[in-house]
């Protein structure tokens, strides 16, 4: 599993941010069973995170 502060976790973060951005989707959507299969098969290391957390990592996420 990665570290949240790896930067490959930090790049998947920055795409999910990005995705839900230009498609006008929730926070919420990180914790649906269908995003979290997908996520689980393209990058199994990926340590998934709840949507208040992930709100708070786009935030430091998006100034690099």
């Amino acid at each position: 599993m990665w570290f949240l502060d790896d930067p490959k976790t930090m790049n998947i973060i920055k795409n999910i941010y990005e995705m839900m951005t230009l498609d006008a989707e929730p926070f919420a959507l990180v914790e649906r069973k269908g995003f979290q299969r997908l996520i689980k098969y393209l990058a199994p290391q990926y340590p998934l995170v709840e949507h208040i957390f992930l709100k708070k990592l786009c935030h430091v996420c998006m100034k690099i």
